[in-house]
């Protein structure tokens, strides 16, 4: 399944990983059905590293999941594949919000709402294990 966003600078269709992060690519596709994205900054751009939007207050300090729009927790827990890597430039993966200490067995692994980056680098393996990747442009 892919979606494809627009940007100012151009469109972006990413490849989504539903097998992998069925949790993660729900949520990130009902916050595209209800706009949720639409005219958002890239409020984080590190060249050679990513680009980050999906803060609807452009700071990078706001945003919810879909289940927060709706009334429930604003986060939900990271869903954390071991074969999905940001090895590749262009890699898709939600940003995370402070730690979930029970989370994964108490490892402490982030917890996902609406914020989400792309990868502009090869191999940035050391973002593994940390980051959602649920995309592919």
């Amino acid at each position: 399944m892919s979606v494809l966003v627009e940007t100012s600078l151009g469109d972006l269709v990413i490849d989504l990983h539903t097998a992998e992060a069925p949790r993660t690519c729900m949520n990130f596709l009902k916050l595209c059905k209800i706009k949720y994205y639409n005219f958002l900054p890239f409020h984080r751009i590190e060249r050679g590293f990513i680009a980050q939007t999906g803060d609807p207050t452009g700071t990078g300090h706001g945003g919810q999941s879909i289940y927060g729009v709706l009334g429930g927790e604003a986060y939900f827990p990271a869903e954390i594949h071991p074969k999905l890597k940001h090895n590749r430039r262009g890699t898709v993966a939600m940003a995370v919000s402070g730690t979930d200490a029970k989370t994964r067995g108490g490892e402490g692994h982030g917890v996902s709402g609406s914020q989400f980056f792309v990868t502009l680098a090869d191999n940035l393996d050391y973002l593994d294990g940390r980051y959602t990747v649920f995309g592919q442009v």
